[in-house]
């Protein structure tokens, strides 16, 4: 089977090392910090790596929706490290959310046949479709006239659906009961159900929930002052991301073929075990941090 833009000797990214002793010795977050960033990096390289993989068989809708989660996560992962480094912990908490459903649903989708990725487009255009109904109500009302807006809305919608190789009788109506199945039956699903309390606090980065706000953008258990600057970023997220991301990469590279498994399972496989050992560590530090003398100088 034929493989394109597998990639050569140079382009792979040098693995992050991580020193167990100076992480075990370490007085600050510091040195997690530095090491959680350079290896969500390499996590970022290799998703990128990946993405511009492509077998000659590997082509339709369903393998599309596929690649183009594995993009989303790239282009993410790029933007939850920019978050980071501009000590944006909002826009890394929105971020880090939005890679976790990307990662739950490519797991879901690879374990699993073609009904997924037809459910998978069908729940995606259930906005489209109320929208493609509402139009042609107004059209009644006006007897066939249609505004230039709503034409050119109507021609996306139906440029959408010819490319999901749907019609609009195929996508259910608001209301509707769909065969996509809800956040926690997929983790159900790929075998992570307990993934779901983890990570639910951060869907109301999302939609600005009260938590969020209690978190970010106000100051005071009891004032709740407006609270207008940056939060400085979380450690864990950046731990997250090559843990759960690798493990799901390196399922999908497999999925592509024996090649595009054998250039990139181990790799990936090994960054998640190096990841899982520094997070690790990193909850032993904080474990102990409350009992730590102030490093000099703070």
């Amino acid at each position: 089977m034929a493989v394109t833009g597998l990639p050569s000797d140079g382009a792979w990214p040098v693995p992050e090392l991580v020193d167990r002793r100076a992480l075990e010795h370490a007085r600050s977050d510091e040195p997690f910090r530095h090491v959680a960033v350079g290896l969500a990096t390499e996590f970022g390289e290799l998703a990128a790596l990946l993405a511009g993989v492509r077998a000659a068989d590997d082509v339709g809708r369903d393998a599309a929706i596929r690649r183009g989660l594995v993009v989303r996560i790239v282009k993410y992962a790029r933007a939850l490290l920019v978050g980071t480094f501009a000590g944006h912990g909002e826009l890394q908490a929105l971020f880090d959310r939005l890679l976790f459903e990307s990662v739950v649903d490519l797991a879901y989708l690879l374990r699993g046949g073609p009904e997924r990725a037809q459910a998978f487009v069908v729940e995606a255009l259930r906005p489209d479709r109320e929208l493609l109904d509402h139009l042609a109500r107004n059209r009644e009302l006006r007897r066939g006239d249609e505004l230039p807006m709503e034409q050119r809305a109507r021609r996306a919608i139906e440029h959408k659906l010819r490319l999901a190789a749907l019609t609009p009788a195929d996508v259910p109506p608001p209301g509707a009961a769909g065969a996509w199945p809800s956040l926690p039956e997929r983790l159900a699903a790929i075998g992570e159900p307990s993934a779901r309390a983890m990570h639910s606090l951060g869907a109301g980065s999302t939609h600005g929930a009260w938590h969020e706000l209690v978190t970010f953008h106000l100051a005071g258990d009891e004032q709740f002052e407006a609270h207008v600057a940056w939060t400085t970023p979380l450690i864990q997220p950046l731990f997250a991301l090559p843990i759960q991301g690798g493990r799901v990469l390196a399922t999908y590279a497999r999925s592509v073929g024996p090649e595009v498994e054998t250039a990139f399972r181990g790799r990936l496989l090994d960054l998640v075990r190096r990841a899982a050992e520094a997070d690790l560590q990193h909850e032993e530090f904080m474990a102990r941090a409350d009992v730590l003398p102030p490093p000099p100088g703070a």
